[in-house]
């Protein structure tokens, strides 16, 4: 199993959160990330790409996308932030 970082940004990020379900939706995924490291899509808009690095990926959960980086030679998902979609 992968080790999942949370940043503090995506912890902020989570503020925006308003509904429960969708809340939960985003903490459930986030826990697959140590299952799956790899999920996601890395066809990632420009902007995105360049505010959090190389190696973004996107998560969708309705209305948001996670979003993580996966470094696979450190079996380590850093889960960077959250933006509404």
């Amino acid at each position: 199993m992968a080790e999942v970082r949370i940043a503090n940004r995506f912890q902020d990020d989570l503020d925006m959160v308003l509904s429960d379900k969708v809340l939960l939706d985003i903490l459930n995924t986030v826990e697959l990330l140590a299952i799956i490291p790899s999920l996601g899509s890395t066809n990632v808009p420009k902007s995105i790409a360049a505010e959090f690095g190389a190696g973004v990926r996107k998560i969708p959960v309705n209305p948001f996308d996670i979003i993580a980086i996966y470094h696979p030679d450190k079996d380590l998902v850093e889960v960077a932030g959250l933006v509404h979609q």
